[in-house]
């Protein structure tokens, strides 16, 4: 997979620039613009832009022993450093049943349950932080979101601006239909209306309901 000096030419390809850095550490405005975007936080929103299985993590969270909350809800479950989005916040090891009991507040969910199942996107070095891991469709679209974050400073100006991110938005597209055909196989949920016809029964109902948000 791509590695951080070839994201950052391919940026710069994308640019329509000439010029390609030789290292990460030549002193050139386009490298230093380049380094601004993906310190102001390039990766970590990128990889907020969907439930990409390279970075997909679940861990079982259990009770912060130093936190016992006044009142309301009895634990408190401290929300790992890693954690970007969530997929899926259940109280089962299978994420079969979401947890729908809860609060979250300055980084700590609150429940009842002395257990919680945690799906998120992570950016931890060996999931979402390690380039290696990344698919070749969100690698094009980090690519150029970087040229979209520096094309104002370093070549072509307003066009190139308004080309790059009608590239970027249909890069993004394409990485999350292309992430989801990794996906099994899910069942629509019945609907109200269908489900008033059977008595108000859902057990036809067959849809994954192990995800929260998606």
């Amino acid at each position: 997979m791509a590695s951080r000096l070839q994201i950052y030419n391919s940026a710069l390809r994308h640019l329509k620039s000439n010029s390609r850095l030789s290292s990460l550490s030549e002193n050139r405005p386009a490298r230093l613009l380049l380094d601004d975007a993906w310190n102001a936080g390039a990766v970590d929103y990128c990889l907020s832009q969907a439930y990409w299985k390279f970075a997909t993590r679940t861990v079982k969270l259990e009770p912060d022993p130093n936190i016992t909350p006044a009142f309301g809800f009895r634990y408190a479950f401290e929300k790992p450093s890693d954690h970007l989005i969530t997929a899926a916040l259940t109280d089962d090891e299978y994420l079969n049943h979401p947890l729908l009991d809860y609060s979250f507040e300055q980084g700590y969910w609150y429940a009842d349950v002395d257990e919680i199942y945690l799906q998120y996107v992570s950016n931890g070095e060996t999931y979402g932080g390690d380039l290696t891991k990344w698919s070749i469709n969100f690698t094009q679209y980090f690519e150029l979101y970087l040229a979209y974050q520096t094309s104002g400073n370093i070549e072509g100006g307003d066009n190139a601006f308004k080309l790059i991110a009608r590239r970027m938005k249909d890069a993004l597209s394409e990485a999350k239909s292309t992430d989801a055909m990794e996906n099994p196989t899910k069942f629509i949920p019945q609907g109200q209306w269908t489900q008033s016809r059977s008595g108000g029964s859902s057990r036809n109902d067959r849809g994954n309901k192990g995800r929260l948000i998606g």
